[in-house]
């Protein structure tokens, strides 16, 4: 009877366990099943018709269109909704509303996949594996940096001259028709490029996952051709990495604690890579920086905003502190109620920086990055050096988010203008340095910074 008992219980056991695993099984295979569908799904005419009046009526009604004619752009969503046919996929209906969002020539407008995409894009997505960079309106080859995860297959400063048969100029020319940025700044796109174009290539031009690339090596003045199978996400870019407002991967964290800061008998160098950051912490290194600064009589200040695509306006006013030695208002008197403490006076840190200031710039300084230029600009004598640049003293922003109801793309549009407190620039435009410096081939080859190298030449 024991025997039986014991049988029986060990049969129940088995017959649980083996379901316990076909449920998983049928699960994932589910999930990958999902996720296959997320790519090939095709969406009815009626359905793309509704998304797409959803997100022209936010903008007709809620967007500020500053840069922009109203009549161009209600002529454009005329023009575009005739592209809307019967089984269009995401991607496919993604870049016709890309195309209208860059047209609106706000940096701050930004459409973006479905967060259903997205996972698609990190988990089953092969992508092509090479990081580039324009240099005079060529795609080369770069080194994203230090990865385990990742090597190129060609070495940095390969040109490549086509992908998959399509000429990289065209390439090119479509990323910039779908990309966004104030006013007519390129150099903000380019950096968008820069930063994440195995992305964008699958997104905006094609979803391919084996690439055949003509190109000319190094140093070659012969083409030719190199195949490559795509690689996942996570090779490519930081796997805890997520889409943000702006359309780009970035990892939350890392953001938040990206600055620092060098100090010799020479010159001090000031790096702030986003101005997204911990508050706290940043606040109470910039007095520890620049107290040290004033005990040892440095000279020299380096202020590197490159890769610096903006945020909240609070770091930026904190580090303003330190730069000015006078009172100076940060917002114009057009700023929104909730921005009361910007549009008064900021006044001038305990420990301010009172040698030469030298900024390099280039076109990831966007919003808040660029209204720290701007009043850096208007009220200092720095001296900027490196590349346009991504935005100016005025923006749209007060950004806000629409999901369209079927597709589930996410659309990120502004509401109102914000203005700093000076006059004599240019809007549209980003601020032109002083000394341009552009990165060559030859930079990207050797993994040299021309433009570090400029400012230490001015110095020394």
């Amino acid at each position: 009877m024991k025997k039986y008992r014991l049988f029986t219980i060990i049969t129940v056991c088995l017959i649980t366990l083996s379901a316990a695993v076909v449920a998983a099984w049928l699960l994932s295979e589910r999930s990958a099943s999902a996720h296959s569908r997320t790519g090939q799904r095709m969406y009815s005419l009626q359905e793309v018709q509704a998304d797409y009046r959803q997100f022209r009526k936010i903008i007709e009604d809620r967007h500020p269109l500053l840069f922009v004619d109203e009549d161009r752009i209600t002529q454009l969503l005329d023009e575009k909704y005739d592209l809307l046919h019967d089984g269009m996929r995401e991607v496919e209906f993604y870049r016709i509303l890309s195309t209208v969002a860059s047209q609106l020539r706000c940096g701050h407008t930004n459409v973006m996949v479905s967060e259903e995409y997205e996972s698609f894009l990190k988990t089953r997505v092969m992508f092509i594996p090479l990081h580039m960079q324009v240099i005079n309106q060529g795609l080369f080859v770069r080194n994203p940096g230090e990865s385990e995860s990742f090597t190129s297959p060609l070495p940095p400063g390969t040109e490549v001259l086509s992908i998959n048969g399509r000429e990289s100029s065209a390439v090119l020319e479509e990323l910039y028709s779908q990309l966004s940025s104030d006013g007519m700044n390129r150099t903000r796109k380019a950096a968008m490029i820069a930063h994440q174009f195995p992305l964008l290539y699958h997104t905006n031009i094609d979803t391919a996952e084996r690439f055949t690339i003509r190109c000319k090596l190094p140093g070659s003045t012969a083409a030719e051709i190199r195949r490559f199978e795509g690689v996942p996400f996570d090779r490519i870019m930081d796997g805890n990495s997520r889409l943000v407002s702006n359309n780009l991967f970035m990892n939350g964290e890392e953001i938040r604690r990206d600055y620092g800061g060098m100090i010799n008998d020479t010159y001090a160098v000031l790096e702030t890579g986003s101005f997204i950051l911990n508050q706290r912490g940043f606040n109470s290194f910039l007095a520890d920086f620049f107290r040290e600064i004033e005990s040892r009589q440095v000279r020299n200040l380096v202020l590197d905003l490159r890769g610096n695509w903006g945020g909240p306006p609070w770091p930026a006013a904190e580090l303003l502190t330190y730069l000015i030695h006078e009172p100076v208002r940060y917002f114009d008197g057009t700023a929104p109620f909730y921005m009361f403490k910007y549009k008064g006076h900021q006044q001038p840190a305990e420990y301010t920086f009172n040698g030469s200031l030298y900024i390099l710039i280039d076109g990831a300084c966007f919003s808040t990055t660029a209204h720290l230029l701007s009043l850096l600009e208007y009220h200092t004598d720095a001296v900027l050096l490196g590349e346009e640049s991504g935005g100016s003293y005025i923006c749209s922003d007060g950004h806000r988010k629409a999901v369209l109801r079927n597709t589930g793309l996410r659309f990120f549009y502004s509401t109102r203008a914000f203005a700093t407190a000076v006059s004599g620039f240019t809007a549209g435009r980003g601020f032109t340095p002083d000394t341009e410096v552009v990165p060559t081939v030859e930079d990207i080859r050797m993994g040299s910074d021309p433009v570090m190298k400029a400012v230490q030449c001015m110095i020394e």
